[in-house]
């Protein structure tokens, strides 16, 4: 875990599941202004992610941070969702390996 210069957090060596190309990758998120009243949102991975099964994954584009391209992935909260002062990096993370998950069912 490591801050990328302003407003970005990276967390290295995170663990996706088995049906993407990589079993690691360096997951990025950027941290809002107003934090932590406003939310967390969307994630970006270095490598790039894909499905083993060769299904697309929609919602991608490239973001430059520290010299390389990360896949972001926008992925949003349900409107109301965020909980400030209990939800925090961490149940943003939840958030994500459920994405990660919910992906994979995707066809």
């Amino acid at each position: 875990l490591h801050l990328a210069g302003a407003g970005w957090i990276m967390i290295h060596d995170f663990k996706v599941p088995e049906a993407y190309n990589v079993e690691t990758t360096t997951a990025a998120f950027m941290i809002p202004a107003s934090y932590p009243t406003t939310e967390f949102d969307m994630m970006y991975f270095y490598p790039g992610l894909q499905r083993k099964d060769g299904q697309s994954i929609g919602a991608l584009s490239l973001q430059q941070l520290e010299g390389k391209n990360f896949q972001r992935w926008s992925r949003h909260r349900i409107a109301g969702e965020w909980r400030a002062g209990i939800d925090n990096l961490e149940t943003h993370v939840l958030s994500v390996q459920s994405w990660l998950i919910d992906e994979l069912k995707k066809r």
